[in-house]
């Protein structure tokens, strides 16, 4: 198994307010990230996923734009935002570009914990829906075409995507029916493979030919989810950024 089941946060402050939250985020074991402002903000949003951003309105410059590149990115756009604006004009403007929560100067620590604690649910959430698990599990494909079956292995896999060891090198665009073995019984599922590397290794999207397949995936995700959390609580550390 691998990390991905931490939880991430995006702290966007000044090093002082940045050291409060950092604090606070380490007390829920979510993983903090900070920028001061003075590096590439937006490159780091593009390129990374989030679970939480942290983003001062007070002190960074050009946070509004910053928020709605977040919200404009399939990845970070259900992101929980906690914007720090202290006067009314900065406050309306974070929440009307979809701030989910907003604290003002002085801070009051028992309050912003309390909202944390309360808003860690919608953190959790929005990381299992990008869960991608690490795993070796027997998967058989047969190209819808060719009629060729190949006894394979996964290397990841998520509700909608796997990575896979295969036999011989996968065309891209080709159709496949996938029976993916969790258990006894295998989940059906029909694919479409979207990367080939040629020497072994293939990326596929798919969708599960019934609800109660997709259900018994979703399952076993859940699972592997919280049993990544649980040995990860120590893990938590914050690297920051010029």
């Amino acid at each position: 198994m691998n990390t991905s089941a931490e939880i991430h946060a995006f702290v966007v402050a000044d090093r002082e307010t940045a050291g409060t939250f950092v604090a606070l985020f380490r007390e829920l074991e979510i993983t903090p990230q900070v920028n001061t402002g003075a590096g590439a903000v937006v490159d780091e949003l593009d390129r990374t996923k989030f679970e939480a951003l942290v983003l001062d309105f007070d002190k960074i410059h050009g946070s509004p734009g910053i928020l709605e590149r977040a919200r404009a990115n399939p990845a970070n756009k259900n992101a929980v935002v906690f914007a720090v604006a202290s006067d009314a004009e900065n406050r309306q403007q974070a929440i009307a570009l979809g701030a989910n929560f907003v604290f003002e100067r002085p801070f009051a620590l028992d309050e912003i914990r309390d909202v944390f604690h309360a808003a860690r649910d919608l953190m959790v959430h929005e990381r299992r829906r990008y869960f991608r698990c690490s795993a070796e599990l027997p998967v058989w494909l047969t190209d819808k075409i060719s009629g060729t079956d190949l006894e394979c292995s996964t290397m990841n896999i998520s509700r909608s995507g796997m990575a896979v060891v295969t036999p011989l090198p996968l065309s891209l665009g080709a159709e496949i029916e996938i029976k993916l073995f969790l258990s006894s019984d295998p989940i059906r599922a029909t694919g479409t493979v979207v990367w080939d590397d040629k020497h072994g290794k293939s990326g596929i999207s798919f969708r599960c030919i019934t609800p109660k397949m997709q259900s018994h995936l979703d399952a076993w995700l859940n699972a592997q989810f919280f049993k990544v959390s649980s040995t990860n609580i120590d893990r938590s550390r914050g690297e920051v950024f010029p």
